[in-house]
């Protein structure tokens, strides 16, 4: 894999949006509408793509020439975003006492 800086943003793209699409599979996407299927999507992409460069480099220490373990991180944090996100959200309403529809 090459270490050139378009490549590296191209796995890193791929990566997230593949978590994103494989988040899906952990969510009831059968019952969900064409909106909330988008907006899943968008939240694990965007989640992906803000917070792995951060996590990648700042917490786990990953070299900035080592795309292939960045885009593990982003692929996971994709994915793991769409699982995590609606319970920590859930936590949080249950903390605050807001009457959510707890999904």
């Amino acid at each position: 894999m090459s270490a050139e800086p378009f490549s590296s943003v191209a796995y890193t793209i791929m990566a997230a949006l593949a978590g994103a699409v494989t988040a899906l599979a952990f969510r009831p996407w059968k019952k969900m509408t064409g909106l909330e299927i988008a907006l899943t999507l968008f939240v694990g992409f965007s989640f992906a793509i803000f917070v792995s460069p951060w996590v990648a480099h700042s917490i786990m220490q990953v070299p900035a020439n080592e795309p292939r373990a960045a885009s593990f991180i982003t692929y996971v944090m994709g994915a793991g975003s769409n699982i995590l996100l609606p319970r920590i959200i859930q936590f949080f309403e249950r903390l605050l006492g807001a009457k959510g529809d707890g999904q």
